[in-house]
């Protein structure tokens, strides 16, 4: 007489394996052993002839680092900052791109950051190229963030140079300037 079992995970403990063919079939002894002998250890395991995998060992945890990809804003930001202030300080660094934020919102310049940076007669590394080629460091990254973030050390400048290289001589008749490191930031143009 055949005996069909018929589990309905697949599944079941070999104390519970042994109590079910002790019941139901001579000889039960052999068989619990031959079970026990399957699952090695008295957990829940596959039984009755489906080939038994090792179990997989537990993958160590790996705390892999999370690209972040920045804005075209931020990279064109950290690209002037580089060029314009790349040997000043990091709050030179913050205030001219606080400058170049500033004109975002400012009447009478663009309200688009690359239409800022394109605008005629503004920035020299625009003008001649500089700033396409300036690979940013770590600080003129951190610093065009911290820009866009509305962190503004100037208080709402939105001209800046330096006077001890040459300049535009209209720059001199700026007005409201104050000293960040070795540059000049000025919130109002001359009048006139």
């Amino acid at each position: 007489m055949r005996y069909r079992l018929t589990l309905r995970f697949g599944v079941m403990t070999t104390a519970a394996i042994g109590a079910l063919i002790g019941a139901l079939m001579p000889h039960a002894h052999r068989v619990h052993q031959t079970a026990s002998m399957v699952s090695g250890h008295d957990q829940m395991r596959p039984v009755f002839g489906v080939p038994h995998a090792p179990p997989r060992p537990a993958r160590p945890r790996t705390w892999a680092r999370r690209v972040v990809r920045p804005s075209p804003n931020q990279r064109w930001l950290a690209q002037l900052i580089q060029a314009e202030a790349g040997d000043q300080s990091f709050t030179t660094q913050v205030a001219v791109g606080a400058v170049v934020v500033n004109r975002l919102y400012a009447r009478s310049f663009p309200h688009r950051l690359w239409a800022v940076l394109h605008q005629p007669n503004q920035f020299e590394t625009v003008a001649n190229g500089a700033w396409t080629a300036a690979h940013p460091m770590q600080s003129a990254w951190h610093a065009a963030a911290l820009a866009l973030r509305g962190i503004d050390p100037t208080h709402g400048a939105l001209y800046f140079y330096n006077p001890a290289l040459p300049h535009a001589a209209w720059m001199n008749q700026l007005r409201q300037c104050q000293s960040i490191g070795a540059m000049d930031f000025c919130a109002s143009a001359p009048a006139g």
